[in-house]
């Protein structure tokens, strides 16, 4: 039977019964609208089998088979401050910092200044904003976030195709690593209409595929949008990220906004939201992709180590060879059953996107979710 998911579960410490298993965590939002419950500091299994899940996991009524009060002294004001900041329960420790502001570049004076800074950083959050991003596109803001800034270009102001050749140095730069949500249209569009190639790019989004395989054991059909990925795996609030809608059937007409001026200041904010973190987003996800890499040098550390005498004396002769216990790393089963539907016209996909979602909706929230249908 279906659960009912009350107001007064937030805050509580709770144990969701699902088809694929047993999650504990602390409830941090429930949706009366799409009947949904979202928890914070996530556990899922039973045991010594217990795998910890980083961010926050939301779940449908239908997905849950039963709930249960673990218990109700979690203040739930004060959990929502520890999101509101950017930390939640599992994050391992203090986060990257922030920029605490932006600033509007609307000249070519203004912009060769900027870039003399940028181009002494060593990660940049990068985002781009336009109309139908790609090589017959509109480019109307590029953003760059560093530790104590972030620089909103109006291409446009600060010069056009000038603009980008003044941004040249910093986006080939291999020295300066650029952390994008989704390069595909960026990288088409700077290429054929600028002939500037970018690089030492770290895609959060193909990290979020990644991620995604290695943890269901089959390819998502979907991606995630920067805003959905942020509050998933930062823990952030919907209303700290920026959701942007546009119609699939008018989607040049809808993201025409982004070449109106003055820009709205909900968009620059918008612009400025989803850049801000990605520094952040990519530590957390860098952690994740590596955690296999990291066991294997447990592996080794420990190998000779912890044997017994005959064993480590017997080490030095056998160093050609690749110690067992790595197999086991190596053969680790996905951490997380899948709750996803195969994807009968993609084969080899799962459709990792909830059923009934607006077909002329370009992101949801939900978009980035395995869902059962």
């Amino acid at each position: 039977m279906a659960a009912a998911f009350e107001p007064d579960l937030l805050g509580c410490r709770v144990r969701l019964a699902a088809e694929e298993g047993h999650y504990c965590g602390t409830v941090h939002a429930v949706g009366a609208r799409d009947g949904s419950v979202t928890l914070l500091g996530v556990t899922f299994g039973d045991g010594e089998q217990q795998q910890r899940l980083h961010g926050v996991q939301k779940f449908l009524r239908g997905d849950v088979r039963r709930i249960e009060v673990l218990e109700r002294l979690v203040d739930d004001s004060l959990l929502l401050v520890q999101v509101a900041l950017g930390y939640s329960d599992d994050s391992g420790g203090e986060l990257l910092p922030r920029p605490d502001g932006y600033a509007l570049l609307e000249s070519a004076a203004e912009l060769t200044e900027a870039v003399a800074f940028l181009r002494r950083q060593q990660t940049l959050g990068l985002a781009a904003e336009g109309v139908l991003l790609g090589r017959r596109g509109q480019l109307s803001l590029l953003t760059f976030a560093a530790a104590e800034f972030a620089f909103v270009v109006d291409v446009a102001a600060c010069g056009g195709a000038a603009a980008v050749q003044q941004l040249r140095p910093l986006l080939e730069a291999a020295d300066v690593q650029k952390v994008v949500h989704d390069c595909r249209g960026l990288s088409d569009l700077l290429a054929h209409q600028f002939g500037v190639g970018l690089t030492n790019v770290f895609d959060t989004q193909a990290a979020e595929v990644l991620l995604y395989h290695r943890q269901h054991g089959a390819m998502p059909a979907y991606v995630s949008s920067v805003a959905h990925t942020l509050v998933t795996r930062l823990g952030l609030l919907p209303r700290q990220v920026f959701f942007p809608h546009f119609r699939l059937e008018r989607m040049r007409e809808d993201q025409q906004v982004w070449l109106k001026r003055p820009l709205a200041e909900p968009l620059l904010e918008g612009a400025v939201k989803n850049v801000v973190y990605l520094r952040e987003l990519r530590h957390v996800q860098m952690e994740r992709l590596f955690s296999t890499f990291v066991r294997c040098v447990d592996v080794y550390l420990g190998a000779v180590r912890d044997a017994d005498d005959e064993d480590a004396s017997a080490a030095p002769y056998e160093t050609h060879r690749v110690p067992l216990a790595v197999q086991a790393v190596l053969e680790t089963p996905p951490t997380w059953p899948s709750r996803a539907s195969p994807d009968y016209e993609q084969p080899g996909l799962v459709s990792n996107v909830l059923v009934g979602v607006d077909d002329g909706m370009q992101f949801t929230r939900n978009v980035w979710r395995s869902g059962r249908p």
